[in-house]
């Protein structure tokens, strides 16, 4: 299943566990790039989804560099979420 109307991880997730949800599904197997795999774990987590596996992509160039940035600031918005600071 593929949830498609999400934009960004933390709907993914929460539209996702939704869709699992009305199925009656109890796990779920993610698959996300190697880099942004932490991230979206412990997004999954916040978002009550305990029972998942993650599936590794790896990235490759060409940019590598800017997609290591943006999930560096992805994970200042990630811990600013949870201590309250940037809504949810």
């Amino acid at each position: 299943m593929v949830e498609d109307q999400s934009l960004n991880t933390r709907e993914n997730l929460r539209f996702a566990r939704r869709l699992m949800q009305a199925h009656g599904w109890q796990s779920a197997v993610i698959a996300t790039s190697d880099f942004h795999a932490a991230r979206t774990l412990a997004t999954a987590r916040q978002e009550g989804l305990t029972e998942v596996s993650i599936a590794k992509a790896r990235y490759t160039w060409p940019g590598k560099y800017a997609a290591v940035l943006r999930e560096g600031l992805s994970w200042v918005k990630f811990w600013m979420q949870s201590a309250g600071i940037w809504g949810k």
